[in-house]
């Protein structure tokens, strides 16, 4: 038994499969044009995308009893899916970049940068090694000291110059050790506040909903985009496949109609009415007449 498919139908389903079969050409033509590096190579990559969509809605259709046609059809339907998976991966990473760009810079950063800049003095190690000689210079100077006072307390001056540089020296590396100390502060902070811009950015280039999927599931958001670029793929082939199948009208085969005549046989003479009860009465004389195995009492039993 077939079935007639109505033509309205038919033609809103062509409608609706040809919108579907531009997008998925659009889609699959972007992602070519993405791979291609040449004018040339361009054109061969949109060419064979369209060819691959093409056959991937149609030939369910135009070859529905070919297996031949079924192979060609499942090798077109995984062309296409790759084409368009790499069509929704790049325009997931198109916008994750939109999106990481719209993040302002983080103002711990530059305040941290800023006072860096101002400080320069040079790494503690460095400093602290100076300290320690000058702190032992100023031991050696203040024995001088006493040793001179010792003989001559009136005639020290260039031992109490001496210790006096040198105590001079250390308050300087003193200082120069608080700065160094406080650039090491500003670094720690700085790694800090960079570390926690980067992981905002970061966050800004993944889709909310694929994170919330991923953390759900315990998987990685970039599988779970991955999956839902593969779904979204085969349902527009599933649908213009069978969008096309419904608008594209199946061949039917002519089967020839044979007219058989039949007579109508009255199996008795009826008369009118008005001779009918004459009729039946001598009808059932002759039945009664008739032997109970006699063939004619048989058949009118």
């Amino acid at each position: 038994m077939t079935y007639n498919t109505p033509t309205v139908t038919r033609w809103i389903a062509g409608a609706l499969a040809t919108v579907v079969t531009l997008v998925c050409a659009g889609m699959a033509g972007m992602s070519a044009l993405e791979r291609s590096t040449s004018v040339a190579g361009s054109v061969m990559f949109v060419a064979l995308a369209l060819v691959m969509v093409v056959g991937s809605h149609l030939l369910p259709a135009l070859a529905r009893h070919s297996w031949v046609g079924r192979a060609v059809f499942g090798v077109c339907v995984a062309v296409t899916l790759y084409n368009h998976a790499y069509f929704f991966d790049s325009e997931k990473q198109n916008k994750g970049v939109q999106q990481q760009a719209a993040i302002a810079p983080s103002a711990d950063v530059l305040r941290y940068e800023q006072e860096l800049a101002l400080i320069t003095a040079r790494s503690l190690p460095l400093v602290s090694a100076d300290i320690a000689a000058a702190s032992s210079t100023v031991a050696k100077a203040n024995a001088a000291l006493e040793r001179c006072v010792s003989k001559d307390g009136t005639r020290c001056t260039s031992a109490k110059a001496s210790l006096e540089m040198a105590q001079a020296k250390v308050v300087g590396l003193n200082d120069e050790r608080a700065q160094a100390m406080r650039a090491e502060d500003l670094r720690v902070a700085l790694a800090g506040a960079v570390a926690a811009h980067s992981a905002k950015v970061s966050a800004a280039g993944i889709n909310r909903v694929d994170a919330s999927v991923a953390k759900l599931l315990h998987v990685d958001a970039d599988t779970v985009a991955t999956v839902t670029s593969i779904m979204q793929s085969i349902a527009l082939e599933v649908m213009g496949a069978l969008l096309w199948t419904v608008a594209l009208p199946r061949a039917t085969k002519k089967v020839k109609v044979q007219e058989v005549k039949i007579k109508h046989i009255v199996p008795y003479n009826i008369p009118k009415p008005p001779e009918l009860l004459g009729w039946a009465r001598a009808m059932l004389i002759q039945h009664q007449a008739q032997p109970r195995d006699s063939p004619v009492r048989r058949n009118g039993a």
